[in-house]
């Protein structure tokens, strides 16, 4: 995908990609990045709709986890599927939204991706290991704006 909003770098954009391959390498769960580079007044509700569109919800065992950055708005929101939200708790989301938002205050936007879906990937890898048949459910791209990727 074109970055569009232009707040990463094509080294940071590789940097992302590599950390959700690697990630996705560990584990059944799927992990997506969405930058919504228009106006979103209701973050969350456009980050559901965006979840939808992608494809998020036809993974095997709902254990998809989206990164959604609204960048008008400066709105972050981490959602994941039912499968995973099972097996975690409330404290793991919070405590990972928490970290990325500081990196993003000091502007370390891919930092902060990468950082959060490290611990995405953790916590996936243990209740949803990788197996022989890890199949790569969904792209490993980072989308822009059109939620119809």
């Amino acid at each position: 995908m074109k970055n569009q909003a232009n707040i990463f770098s094509k080294s940071d954009e590789l940097k992302i990609l590599k950390t959700i391959a690697e990630a996705e390498s560990r584990t059944t769960g799927e992990i997506r990045v969405h930058i919504e580079t228009a106006k979103c007044p209701k973050p969350i509700k456009k980050a559901e709709e965006v979840f939808e569109n992608i494809g998020m919800r036809k993974t095997k065992l709902h254990n998809g986890v989206l990164f959604f950055l609204c960048l008008q708005e400066r709105k972050f929101v981490l959602l994941g599927d039912d499968g995973i939200h099972k097996k975690v708790s409330k404290i793991f989301w919070v405590q990972t939204k928490n970290i990325v938002i500081e990196k993003f205050k000091n502007n370390q936007f891919a930092e902060g991706l990468i950082e959060g879906i490290k611990l995405s990937a953790e916590q996936l890898s243990k209740f949803y290991p990788a197996n022989k048949k890890n199949k790569n459910e969904l792209p490993d791209v980072i989308s822009y704006g059109d939620t119809n990727v």
